[in-house]
């Protein structure tokens, strides 16, 4: 294993590269911007293994720095079997976005094909994961997320401004869980319109009633979404508007939450009542 403590990564490659089993520890205190891992302008990309942990804070500022940061140009990259924990400050443990092309996100997507799975995010200060402008194509699969928005309750634990009119989000077999009073997911449209964003398959756990599901960021709504097959457990909020006929709202029986322990229970009704279509 690769390790590399108290300092910030930032990767300029290519095509056709991959980043294996790296450890980043430390670190995190930079300008607004900075990132553990800083991946710009590739294609064919593979980062598969990396934990970032236990990096460190500015006081001043909690939302500067991310641990992963994908910018444009992007295509084909795979972010599978990470690791992101006690994180300490920063915006999103693993954020996209246009960044300098961010006066090319309406004519075409910059940052496209991107998978994210089989990843572990933890005990984070705000947002677990921030699809940010000119995302277009982005499949999110196969992750547990738990104690985000440490911090500030005020960030969803899973954010998608659609800045550009591109984004295409596929959010499928996930389980978060969510131990603060914030928001499981938002969409902000800015003025653009969501293609297309799917959840199917997800387990989606609110410890405090008074924690909403879902929500938008400004008054283009909730629109574009499809939904099916999700186990809604916790809030008072109620279902979101778009969710489908076999979402339902029942407890998920985990083994031991409260220990981050998600295996299900044989008396579980998540098991065998998924989608076999994604």
């Amino acid at each position: 294993m690769f390790e590399v403590s108290g300092v910030t990564q930032d990767v300029d490659i290519s095509t056709d590269s991959r980043f294996v089993n790296l450890l980043i520890t430390g670190g995190g205190i930079a300008e607004s911007g900075g990132s553990q891992f800083e991946l710009m302008r590739a294609e064919r990309f593979k980062l598969l293994g990396l934990t970032v942990r236990d990096s460190a804070e500015d006081p001043s500022n909690i939302s500067r720095a991310h641990n992963i940061y994908l910018g444009a140009r992007m295509q084909d990259v795979e972010v599978g079997w990470c690791e992101i924990s006690n994180i300490k400050g920063g915006r999103a443990a693993l954020q996209t976005y246009t960044d300098n092309y961010s006066g090319f996100w309406d004519i075409e997507p910059c940052i496209d094909e991107i998978k994210i799975h089989n990843c572990i995010i933890h005990d984070v200060p705000q947002s677990a994961i921030l699809l940010g402008g000119g995302t277009q194509d982005i499949w999110v699969y196969n992750n547990i997320i738990y104690n985000a928005n440490q911090k500030d309750a005020s960030w969803p634990m899973i954010n998608m401004p659609a800045q550009g009119n591109h984004l295409k989000a596929r959010i499928f077999n996930n389980t978060i869980y969510n131990s603060a009073n914030n928001t499981l997911f938002e969409i902000s449209n800015f003025g653009y319109d969501v293609e297309l964003v799917e959840f199917y398959n997800n387990v989606l756990f609110v410890i405090n009633p008074g924690a909403g599901y879902a929500t938008s960021g400004d008054s283009g709504g909730l629109i574009n979404i499809t939904s099916n097959n999700n186990i809604w457990y916790g809030s008072s909020s109620g279902l979101p508007s778009f969710t489908g006929a076999n979402d339902r709202s029942v407890d998920p029986l985990f083994i031991n939450s409260s220990a981050a322990d998600f295996t299900l229970q044989s008396a579980s009704p998540a098991i065998d009542t998924g989608s076999s279509s994604v």
